[in-house]
């Protein structure tokens, strides 16, 4: 018969820590990965891939003992001043960790002979220098087939497909509905949601001015009071609409003119009568004589004697 251990417990120590065994704070450990991947930069822009490698060597060449892996991106000599110039760079990848230094000291003594002559280069902040890459894989050289390369002859989809292609099948018109139920119920099935809200819809506002038009027929009517009084009623006969509209002055200028001047003269007359009435001492001793002129036409007829 097997015996369980007692559970372990963390015992609160007074100053507020734990204490925690060994084992757990220690993972497990894993051998640092050797970083052999290094790029040179700071290449003369018009430096090609053949002028590099002469210029490092035979021995730091793709398939040697020190470099299996190998890429070199060609610079970019712009004579626009808006576009800088790009320089080149190599990517080499090393089989074993000390040739990093002597890598690195082979790039700082060698001169790369460029038949562009671009080694002046402003872009150019140095001389070329060896760092580490920023990606530290290579790309594998292994190749991947699939499984299902050379096998669609053998898919039963596709086979069914060739037969489809061979062989059409030509499918059968739908027979006419013979029942009632039967083209209610195609009918139903063709009306979609949208169709069937706007039906609903128009149904609706139909009702709606049913309704109103008998709200308005039974509401009681305006009392005659509230009408208002200068508006004629329909029922008043033309000529008492004839007599009600002021009569229109039909004669002409002329002969308002002359009508307008016997009453001026009139008007006169009857102020000279009245003061003449009043202060009759006056009227004797400095008569005056007021004649106005007036138009023959316009001329009062003088009433004849007794």
């Amino acid at each position: 018969m097997s015996t369980r251990a007692p559970p372990r417990y963390a015992i609160a120590r007074p100053n507020g820590i734990l204490s925690v065994p060994a084992t757990t704070t220690l993972g497990t450990s894993r051998t640092a990965i050797p970083r052999l991947k290094v790029v040179i930069r700071r290449l003369p822009p018009g430096l090609t891939q053949a002028e590099f490698e002469e210029a490092l060597g035979e021995e730091w060449k793709v398939g040697g003992d020190r470099v299996d892996w190998a890429v070199y991106k060609i610079g970019k000599l712009s004579t626009d001043p808006v576009k800088p110039t790009r320089p080149a760079r190599a990517y080499l990848h090393l089989t074993k960790q000390e040739y990093l230094g002597v890598l690195s000291e082979k790039v700082r003594e060698t001169n790369f002979v460029v038949a562009k002559a671009s080694v002046g280069d402003v872009v150019l902040l140095g001389p070329p220098i060896v760092e580490f890459a920023p990606y530290g894989r290579i790309p594998s050289n292994k190749v991947r087939k699939d499984a299902r390369q050379g096998t669609i002859d053998q898919d039963p989809e596709f086979i069914d497909f060739l037969e489809s292609l061979t062989n059409p099948t030509i499918k059968a018109a739908p027979s006419e509905p013979t029942n009632d139920s039967e083209v209610n119920k195609a009918e139903v099935m063709a009306v979609t949601p949208l169709i069937q809200y706007l039906r609903d819809k128009k149904a609706n506002k139909g009702k709606e001015v049913v309704l109103q038009a008998k709200i308005t027929k039974h509401a009681r009517p305006e009392s005659k009071e509230s009408k208002n009084p200068q508006t004629p009623d329909k029922k008043t006969s033309p000529k008492s609409l004839k007599e009600s509209t002021p009569p229109v002055d039909k004669r002409s200028a002329s002969a308002i003119k002359v009508e307008k001047a016997a009453r001026d003269a009139v008007r006169v007359l009857n102020k000279q009568a009245i003061t003449a009435i009043k202060n009759p001492a006056v009227s004797s001793v400095a008569p005056t004589t007021t004649t106005t002129s007036l138009p023959s036409s316009a001329a009062p007829a003088t009433p004849a004697a007794p």
